[in-house]
């Protein structure tokens, strides 16, 4: 796992969606689902719950965004 991973999840963690998570880190919406959806795969937990207009977190995704904070 990559520091610039974390930084994505921790960014649409607090921006509480994609496309606004996109638009502060300067990438693509398509590249920021895609790095989501491999994390998601490599922890083999579902970290988000994404909504029609909001993103919020799963328990695993509340904790893994504490240790996230902790790493970075």
């Amino acid at each position: 796992m990559e520091i610039l991973t974390l930084r994505y999840f921790l960014a649409v963690a607090h921006e509480e969606g994609i496309n606004r998570a996109a638009e502060v880190l300067n990438v693509t919406q398509p590249t920021l689902s895609r790095q989501l959806q491999d994390l998601e795969e490599s922890l083999g937990v579902k970290l988000l719950i994404r909504g029609p207009r909001k993103i919020t977190l799963t328990n695993e995704g509340f904790l893994f965004r504490r240790r996230a904070e902790e790493i970075l």
